[in-house]
């Protein structure tokens, strides 16, 4: 009986993957799962078999066969490594669409001389363009975004980046922040402003009596919450809210909210960076749970961390914990890559 409900499962989750040609791709997720052709210059439709095209998962373009790359205008999030290691890779088209870079994307591409960023990305992780040693030229057509450390790092000599003449101050901020030593130059050009917050209220199953999201449903790759739903303050995300959620990446908590439940986000996998609320007081049991992929982390206000809180998250970078922070759980930030330690690492 066991084996034969482990075969059934086995088969039906063999069953969200197919293939057309030289793609893979999860019907289920509408994710891009594999490439298997023979390089040059490469297209992505931005549909297969009638499935659209809104991610490209880990390590799909790898190769030095590669010699230019178009993403289609469908595509929300390049995962983290989706596009590394093309060593001879010289262009590349980046769609309006395209919301989220996560980390590791475009490193050790050597031949890449220049890139758009379109302006509806909202954040670049780390060590996205980096050793990409003829990269000369980066041009930034939106509002700053948030940019995570080492990107665009050990790049070709006297690179510049162009950004938004009503951007510079923005741009400046984030790079110095980053660690990043790009030179920076205006435009000629005001940014353009791409409405992208996947935010839909009837996404929320929420309680009003105690201003807690109680689960989310959406699909969004971008999610900024609102202070007020309804009407009503945010203060809680409720215990599994967000539980195994496949396509957040990018997630902005409101101010105002004080409280993240148990397991809220375990096992959002995807996700890549938060910022936090200067009010939030208390994080959950396991509730970033390999969940937190990010290079940055701020917790300001936190007074209460639970246990495994932020355990096998991939979280890279070190943080300074809270000066007022009170009760931190049993292996919290264990097993977080790269993590300095001592500095929250328990």
């Amino acid at each position: 009986m066991c084996l034969a409900l482990s075969l059934l499962m086995l088969a039906f989750c063999a069953s969200a993957w197919a293939e057309s040609g030289e793609w893979k791709y999860d019907a289920d997720y509408a994710i891009l799962r594999g490439y298997e052709g023979e390089g040059g210059d490469v297209v992505v439709p931005g549909e297969l078999e009638g499935y659209t095209v809104d991610v490209i998962d880990i390590n799909v373009f790898k190769s030095d066969a590669i010699t230019s790359l178009t993403l289609p205008e469908t595509v929300l999030e390049l995962r983290s490594n989706a596009v590394t290691w093309c060593e001879n890779l010289k262009s590349v088209s980046l769609p309006e669409s395209l919301i989220v870079i996560n980390r590791m994307n475009f490193n050790t591409c050597d031949s890449l001389s220049e890139v758009t960023i379109p302006a509806g990305v909202r954040y670049i992780g780390s060590n996205s363009f980096r050793f990409c040693g003829a990269l000369k030229k980066v041009t930034f057509e939106g509002v700053c975004p948030i940019i995570d450390k080492e990107c665009f790092s050990l790049i070709g000599e006297g690179a510049t980046a162009y950004v938004p003449d009503d951007q510079l101050e923005a741009y400046a901020a984030a790079f110095e922040k980053a660690g990043i030593e790009l030179e920076i130059q205006p435009s000629g050009k005001n940014a353009v402003v791409v409405e992208n917050n996947g935010f839909a209220e009837e996404d929320f199953d929420f309680d009003a009596s105690t201003g807690t999201i109680v689960e989310y449903n959406g699909f969004a790759t971008y999610l900024a919450i609102p202070e007020t739903i309804g009407g009503v303050p945010v203060k809680a995300i409720g215990a599994e809210a967000f539980k195994y959620h496949q396509y957040l990446a990018l997630l902005e908590l409101p101010e105002g909210l004080e409280d993240i439940g148990d397991e809220a986000f375990y096992n959002c996998v995807t996700l890549g960076h938060v910022a936090f609320p200067s009010t939030l007081k208390t994080i959950g049991n396991n509730a970033f749970y390999n969940a937190y992929k990010g290079n940055t982390m701020e917790l300001t206000s936190v007074e209460h961390i639970g246990d495994y809180a932020f355990y096998f998250a991939g979280f890279q970078g070190d943080m300074e914990l809270p000066e007022g922070l009170k009760t931190i759980g049993e292996s919290a930030f264990e097993s977080c890559s790269n993590m300095g330690a001592g500095r929250g690492c328990v």
